[in-house]
């Protein structure tokens, strides 16, 4: 079945049973007996309306004077920003930034700075087994990692020194105390494996 085009007249009568069904349907229609085929946005009669609707209405239009008041002084102060970015709040200017990224530094990047400031010593930690030179220790201090080669001397901070110094006592005395440990270098090892 072929559709029929609607007339101008029916295509009113049709906007207008929608534009009601919609108002009906909001809860807008404060008259059932409205006619809701005027075009006309007039304000509704404040008379026949509920005091405390009423009042509602005259708070609702305050807010937004108000709003509209504090949407104008944005739109002045943002004409007047020189740098037009008003509303982020981001920092612009270098100098900005550079004052942020000092405020906001992490745990790691002061404990590098601690580190750098730091008096510097030579170190030897010697290699395990079959490692081979240039092997490298990792000491963590504060979520700052530095890695140490193993085999050869080099300078670390202070601090440093002292976790590896600490660590190496460490494995020494456990490894002293065990007297039956078995070499996994050695050719009987190879029994233990199998």
């Amino acid at each position: 079945m072929a559709r029929q085009l609607m007339s101008e007249e029916e295509k009113k009568a049709f906007g207008a049973k929608m534009k009601a069904a919609r108002e009906a349907k909001k809860g807008q229609s404060l008259n059932p007996h409205q006619d809701n085929s005027k075009d006309d946005q007039s304000e509704p009669n404040t008379a026949s309306v509920d005091p405390q609707i009423a009042a509602k209405l005259s708070e609702l239009d305050e807010a937004i004077k108000k709003t509209n008041e504090l949407n104008a002084q944005m739109e002045a102060k943002l004409a007047q920003s020189p740098q037009g970015d008003f509303n982020s709040g981001r920092p612009t200017t270098p100098e900005e930034i550079q004052a942020v990224d000092k405020t906001f530094k992490s745990k790691r990047m002061i404990m590098k700075e601690k580190l750098a400031e730091q008096p510097k010593v030579r170190i030897f930690i010697p290699l395990d087994g079959k490692e081979t030179p240039g092997t490298q220790h990792p000491v963590t201090i504060n979520g700052y990692r530095v890695n140490i080669p193993k085999g050869v001397y080099c300078e670390v901070p202070q601090q440093v020194a002292d976790i590896i110094m600490e660590s190496l006592n460490q494995t020494e005395a456990a490894t002293s105390r065990n007297p039956k440990r078995i070499d996994l270098d050695s050719p009987k090892a190879d029994i233990l494996t199998k």
